[in-house]
């Protein structure tokens, strides 16, 4: 379980050969009490879906699962969507065991504030019309990932392994073993290998939260601290600090 623009890494780590595979299902995203303040694709599914002439249909879900390994007896998954539907998974699938992991809160908010201004596949929700910036409507929604992700890991703690994005970096050897312990049909998972980036490049696995977090400016990162020092206690659970301006 994971929030979005953390998984990458992980989850291609996971599908990678010959580990046990990972379809991408998908469906509409599910709302939570606190829904205005979690940013919303502009999509739903994997891509967008067109009509007999070509034209792009919204609203409609499509997904499929597969399998490169006609004997892979692990479905993975890395819907970011699932952070809020733990309680479903558990529910519906008597086996569902889970990853649960963080990163740092403001490399994740470089990534999906740059993402926004970009101009990319996201669009905005009523968050921001209500008087926020964008800057602090991205850092309300990354306080409200991490407050579900809290919650799942006290909830699920039996059925799954937490750890930060951080840790996987620094010792992936150890964050292996515990994934390996969780489901032992991984066995052959490895973190250490090269994988493919945005399906641009291939590179090692690699902590990137100082190359973004460089790329903040201090009026976003003032921006920033004006929610999560409102929401200290869940950064403190996680152990992230509050960041001050750069010197």
């Amino acid at each position: 379980v994971f929030p979005p623009r953390q998984v990458e890494p992980l989850a291609d780590a996971l599908c990678a050969e010959p580990c046990s595979r990972a379809g991408h299902p998908h469906s509409r995203r599910p709302r939570s009490p606190a829904a205005g303040d979690l940013l919303e694709s502009e999509q739903v599914g994997p891509g967008p879906a067109r009509g007999a002439r070509g034209r792009k249909r919204r609203g409609t879900a499509r997904g499929s699962a597969y399998t490169r390994n006609p004997e892979a007896s692990v479905f993975v998954t890395k819907s970011p969507p699932h952070l809020l539907c733990v309680d479903g998974l558990v529910r519906h699938f008597r086996n569902a065991r889970f990853l649960f992991m963080v990163r740092n809160p403001y490399a994740v908010c470089e990534g999906i504030y740059c993402r926004y201004r970009q101009g990319g596949r996201y669009t905005l929700t009523e968050a921001e019309a209500s008087g926020r910036s964008l800057a602090e409507t991205v850092a309300v929604h990354v306080a409200n990932c991490l407050a579900w992700q809290r919650r799942n890991v006290e909830t699920y703690r039996g059925r799954g392994v937490f750890f930060t994005y951080e840790t996987m970096c620094a010792e992936p050897e150890r964050v292996t073993e515990e994934i390996r312990a969780l489901v032992p049909a991984l066995a052959d998972l490895h973190l250490r290998q090269r994988l493919p980036v945005k399906r641009i490049y291939d590179e090692m696995l690699t902590d990137m939260n100082a190359r973004q977090i460089a790329r903040l400016d201090d009026g976003q990162i003032a921006a920033f601290n004006r929610v999560f020092s409102a929401r200290r206690n869940v950064l403190d659970y996680f152990g992230y600090d509050l960041m001050p301006a750069h010197p």
